[in-house]
């Protein structure tokens, strides 16, 4: 079986925690991250989801960011066995936690915590983008 964490290709593990009935799913899917960086600058930089749940959504950005920044996400959904379709959604959240980027990230980078917010957007995506 070939290891799904060193591909190039989106994947989704599986259930990884189990915190106050809510389940925390460890990813890999691309995602475009925009916002104001911590010199209010506005940015987009693409990056990879790792873990997401109905709450919480966490990635590295090498763009530094604070506490309190609201960031929006953009993420492509695979097609799989049962989807038919790739999907683009959209959400945003706040930031509500940082910390230094581990697993050899480069010393610039940090691992952002988002609290999402309640209201996303599932589309389909266009031929063009498939």
């Amino acid at each position: 079986m070939r290891n799904q964490k060193n591909s190039a290709s989106p994947f989704i593990q599986g259930v990884s925690k189990v915190r106050k009935r809510e389940r925390i799913f460890e990813l890999s899917l691309p995602a475009l991250v925009k916002g104001k960086n911590a010199y209010g600058e506005e940015f987009q930089e693409k990056t990879v989801i790792f873990t997401l749940s109905s709450e919480t959504a966490s990635f590295n950005l090498s763009q530094p960011v604070v506490l309190g920044t609201t960031l929006w996400l953009e993420m492509e959904i695979p097609q799989t066995i049962l989807l038919q379709t790739k999907l683009k959604m959209e959400l945003k959240g706040e930031v509500n936690r940082l910390l230094a980027a581990s697993n050899g990230q480069k010393a610039n980078r940090q691992t952002v915590f988002l609290k999402l917010s309640s209201r996303y957007t599932i589309q389909p995506l266009p031929s063009s983008f498939t």
